[in-house]
């Protein structure tokens, strides 16, 4: 029994050694995540501050370039209005015999 033993307590230093290991391993990977997350809130803190500024801009842009776009569209419509109205009241005058107001 002496060698049965013997080849136990190797198998159980050598377990206990690749449990300190994987134990290592796995606090090296969160303490990275750790450094890695805290090291971009703070990056990013920044970044969302000129990220505002721009998106502003950019707002801005936009409503400008959507009236320039939309003006002919708002400019063809009052003109298809004021068409529609003038021929409404060519017809009410051909229906009361072409006299005038």
């Amino acid at each position: 029994m002496g060698v049965l033993n013997l080849l136990a307590s190797i198998a159980v230093i050598v377990l206990a050694l690749e449990l300190l290991v994987a134990v290592l391993l796995f606090a090296a990977v969160c303490g990275g995540l750790w450094f890695g997350l805290r090291l971009g809130q703070k990056k990013s803190s920044t970044l969302f501050a000129k990220l505002d500024g721009y998106v502003g801009m950019a707002r801005e842009q936009e409503r400008r370039v959507l009236g320039y776009a939309a003006l002919p569209f708002i400019q063809g419509t009052a003109l298809g209005e004021m068409v529609l109205t003038i021929v409404r009241s060519l017809y009410s005058r051909a229906d009361r015999g072409g006299a005038g107001p």
